[in-house]
């Protein structure tokens, strides 16, 4: 994901720093082949695939972040528990950019470009997205079905099929581009 949202800000002229870290990641693991292959749409960004390495999550990778964006809900209150000050900077891409629709559609998301007034503008929005019920039926979940997966949720495609793996890997690229495009300064 981190290699999706950098090549879109620069391709989009957003200027942010962008760091790679996950909770549960193996510290020096390279980007898998997949993800590799389909983020690496220029010379830059596949550098980028070549030299990524994972690195661990830390409480001063978090205080020192201006937006923290997760795949999945789990994720980010995982986040939110090693950081309680981090609550209002954390998000799944997906919220991020369902609520920076909302910020925009309400004319409240900054025009500058500013990251740090998009984050405020986003979490001024979390209660403005509908609520997802993810219960099967009424009232109760089946024992044979499944949960809808929830919309801000990008679940891991890790061990999928390799087409749903990509399609997992395009998603997280279509939802940075389109996250970059709101943050981006409009002229």
């Amino acid at each position: 994901m981190a290699i999706g949202f950098a090549t879109a800000a620069r391709e989009g002229g957003v200027r942010v720093d962008v760091v790679s870290a996950g909770r549960l990641a193996q510290p020096g693991a390279m980007i898998c082949a997949v993800t590799a292959e389909t983020v690496g749409v220029d010379e830059r960004s596949r550098q980028a695939a070549t030299e990524h390495r994972a690195q661990r999550l830390s409480a001063e990778l978090i205080e020192s972040a201006r937006l923290i964006l997760g795949a999945t809900r789990e994720e980010r209150a995982a986040v939110a528990v090693m950081s309680p000050r981090s609550r209002s900077r954390v998000f799944t891409i997906a919220e991020a950019v369902a609520l920076g629709e909302t910020a925009a559609e309400r004319r409240f998301a900054p025009a500058s470009g500013d990251v740090d007034e998009f984050v405020a503008a986003l979490n001024a929005h979390r209660g403005r997205l509908p609520v997802t019920d993810r219960r099967v039926g009424p009232g109760r979940q089946s024992p044979w079905r499944r949960a809808p997966a929830d919309p801000l949720d990008l679940p891991d495609a890790h061990g999928s099929r390799l087409a749903e793996h990509t399609r997992r890997v395009r998603e997280a690229v279509r939802l940075s581009e389109r996250l970059v495009a709101l943050m981006a300064p409009t002229n």
